[in-house]
C-alpha cells in the first residue's frame, strides 16, 4: 500500500455490501459476482442506523464490545443506559 491508503476490512467490505449491494466476497477477494442481492437488505431506517454507528467516533468498537458479553453483563449495561437516558 502506498501514503494514505488505508486496507479495506472486512467491517467495511461487509457495510458496502449490506448498504450498496456490492459483494463483500467479491470486495476482499475477487470471487463470484460484484453484485449481491440479499433478500433481506435493509429498508432505510436501518441503512440510516448503521450510518449513525460508523459515524460516531468509538460507537462501531463499542457495539463490538457489547456484542462479547454474557446476556448477565449486557443486562448490567441496559439498566446503566436506562438510569442515563432518565
Amino acid at each position: 500500500m502506498g501514503n494514505g491508503e488505508n486496507a479495506l476490512t472486512e467491517s467495511m467490505a461487509l457495510l458496502f455490501e449490506y448498504i450498496f449491494g456490492i459483494s463483500s466476497k467479491w470486495l476482499i477477494y475477487g470471487e463470484g459476482e460484484m453484485l449481491f442481492f440479499p433478500a433481506n437488505i435493509g429498508d432505510k431506517e436501518d441503512i440510516d442506523f448503521l450510518h449513525r454507528i460508523y459515524n460516531r467516533k468509538g460507537m462501531k468498537i463499542l457495539i463490538e464490545s457489547l456484542l462479547c458479553l454474557s446476556d448477565r453483563d449486557l443486562a448490567v449495561i441496559q439498566v446503566t443506559v436506562e438510569k442515563l437516558n432518565s
